[in-house]
């Protein structure tokens, strides 16, 4: 996953953060005045607004603080975009029977990543099929290009790379320089 997609993920699931961002795209604040307003000391909100400006998402004028209301708008459409594996937590098969949308709905959180890649081979299989669908068909990909498609599904996108092509889902040039779904 891209490091600033991940930054973003990390910074913005802290409810402080949140709420920091949402005051400063109002308004631009004080440090007193911005820890008042979200009930934190004001000796812990250094640490708050080093995390936003660490993105970019900081503008400071004059001892005051606001939200670039555009680097963050540009952020969150990367970070959403990069994290949407097509339909979120539900096969985008439209062939995919009611098992498999059961079983992926059932290991799917629910932005679509896998909680865990199943040990039952049936439903491998059938979380494998829904994965794949990311692939177009006859389209050559780099493994970088794979790995990082793999990556917004699952962590371990090498477990879920290689049994993608043991159920000959994909296919792989020897020396793994190139990769295709049928």
């Amino acid at each position: 996953m891209n490091d600033t997609i991940f930054e973003f993920f990390k910074t913005f699931i802290d409810l402080n953060r949140l709420r920091i961002a949402a005051l400063l795209s109002q308004e631009s604040l004080p440090v007193e005045e911005i820890a008042s307003r979200v009930n934190l000391l004001p000796r812990d909100l250094p640490r708050h607004l080093a995390q936003l400006d660490k993105l970019g998402l900081l503008i400071e004028e004059n001892g005051c603080y606001r939200l670039d209301v555009k680097a963050f708008e540009r952020l969150s459409q990367e970070a959403l975009a990069g994290r949407r594996p097509e339909a979120a937590a539900q096969s985008n098969d439209p062939e995919a029977s009611d098992f498999d949308r059961k079983v992926v709905k059932n290991y799917s959180y629910p932005d679509g990543r896998l909680k865990e890649l199943p040990m039952q081979q049936k439903k491998l299989l059938a979380v494998l099929r829904h994965v794949v669908q990311s692939f177009e068909p006859g389209t050559r990909y780099s493994e970088k290009q794979v790995n990082e498609t793999l990556s917004r599904y699952h962590e371990d996108f090498a477990s879920l790379r290689r049994a993608l092509i043991d159920h000959q889902l994909i296919k792989r040039e020897a020396g793994g320089q190139a990769y295709w779904r049928e």
